[in-house]
This record gives C-alpha cells, sequence and structure tokens, in this order.
C-alpha cells in the first residue's frame, strides 16, 4: 500500500513492514507511482529483504515526486541507489 508522504506498508505472506516516507519538496507527482512500482518489482526479481524493497520503492518514488515530468533526468541518482540496494544490472 503507497501513502505518498506517509511511506507504505508491504505484506507478504509471512511478514508486514511498515516504512515512514520520506521528507522531499514535491514538485510533481506524475509518475511517483509507477517509479515506485519499478523499484519494488526490481526489489523483488533480486530477491531483497521485505525492508530494502520498502526503502528502496518510497526512494524512488520520493525521488520522482522531487522533479519535474514523469520523466526526469536522474540517471545518476538512480545509479546510486541501485548500486546501494545491490541492483546493478
Amino acid at each position: 500500500v503507497t501513502r505518498g508522504a506517509e511511506g507504505c506498508l508491504l505484506v507478504s505472506g509471512d511478514q508486514a513492514v511498515d516504512v515512514s516516507g520520506l521528507s522531499v519538496q514535491v514538485v510533481d507527482t506524475v509518475g511517483a507511482g509507477d517509479a515506485f512500482n519499478a523499484a519494488m518489482s526490481l526489489g523483488f526479481l533480486f530477491e531483497l529483504d521485505l525492508n530494502s524493497i520498502a526503502c528502496f520503492s518510497n526512494e524512488m518514488g520520493g525521488l520522482v515526486a522531487s522533479h519535474a515530468g514523469a520523466m526526469p533526468e536522474l540517471d545518476d541518482r538512480i545509479a546510486e541507489l541501485k548500486s546501494q540496494y545491490g541492483l546493478m544490472l
């Protein structure tokens, strides 16, 4: 469950993770939910733990919301986050 500034709640068969939101200066929310879901999918594909998936997804959603447009030029920051969570492709 995404909750914008309030973070997210992820639930699996045997675990629930409630992660607080991040403080960002919101510029444009278009694409933030898509970024969150893409990050969450990537986290599951790489078999990260549920807490890491929630944190990574929050960061990606917040990153996109803090820039104008659904596809902002954020290649360097996205690469940093992927590296931080061990998601180098």
